[in-house]
């Protein structure tokens, strides 16, 4: 089965819009909540439906209260790590990683945080 990806304000819609036209499974923050909807509301949507953050938003996991979300709701999560990223940045760094993050998807269990750095093939996964 292939996994349902949901992306946060930080991430382009125009790239969500992208990988939705290929035929993959994602859905943006702003299609389901307002702009500004505090993260613990939708990671709690997360946790109900299944769906997969990606991210780049790094501090996410140093947040008490974002990171108990994430342990809370049993979500899985991909951050995009990296300094002043542009738009383009970002898509080619998630459409290039685009399989393996599917893969990892498929084979991790929630609750988890994997890093993903722009430069290269880093996945790492973090503690919590």
């Amino acid at each position: 089965m292939t996994p349902s990806f949901f992306f946060d304000e930080n991430m382009p819609p125009q790239l969500v819009l992208a990988l939705h036209v290929l035929g993959q499974d994602v859905e943006y923050v702003r299609d389901r909540f307002p702009a500004r909807t505090h993260d613990l509301v939708w990671l709690r949507y997360l946790g109900k439906t299944g769906k997969i953050l990606v991210s780049r938003e790094w501090e996410i996991r140093r947040n008490p209260a974002e990171r108990q979300g994430i342990l809370d709701n049993h979500v899985g999560a991909f951050l995009l790590k990296g300094k002043s990223l542009g738009r383009w940045d970002i898509v080619e760094a998630i459409i290039g990683k685009w399989r393996k993050i599917i893969e990892l998807a498929q084979s991790e269990h929630p609750p988890y945080i994997v890093r993903m750095r722009v430069k290269g093939q880093a996945f790492q996964r973090i503690d919590l």
